[in-house]
């Protein structure tokens, strides 16, 4: 997966602000696209509330969360198998979220094929 996979995936949503894959067992961000450069700060905001929310108990067997707000809505895709990667986007108010959380699945499942070498 390439910073330009990420860029693609921003384009195909309007109002996308931010995608993000984080390795949320090692609260890491492995890569990132924005519409507007983000401070390191930002982007670890988004992986400690994906970590938060799939390590809760209440949780458990859940792969898509989605948060709404008054400034925007965050969606949070954890990867299949096991493994501990998220993707989590932000999009801005009124953005439409119609096929958000399976193209983030697709991504993910890239991502995972790419580093088994499938």
């Amino acid at each position: 997966m390439t910073n330009d996979d990420f860029g693609k995936f921003r384009s195909r949503f309007a109002g996308c602000e931010v995608v993000m894959l984080a390795d949320i067992s090692t609260m890491t961000i492995l890569a990132s696209d924005s519409a507007i450069k983000l401070g390191q700060e930002h982007l670890d905001r988004l992986c400690t509330a994906a970590s938060t929310i799939f390590a809760a108990e209440a949780s458990k067997g859940i792969s898509v969360a989605f948060l709404t707000g008054p400034t925007g809505c965050t969606v949070f895709v954890r990867a299949n198998h096991g493994v501990p990667e998220v993707l989590c986007g932000v999009f801005a108010p009124g953005a439409d979220l119609s096929g958000v959380s399976e193209a983030a699945r697709a991504l993910l499942e890239t991502a995972d094929s790419e580093a088994v070498g499938e």
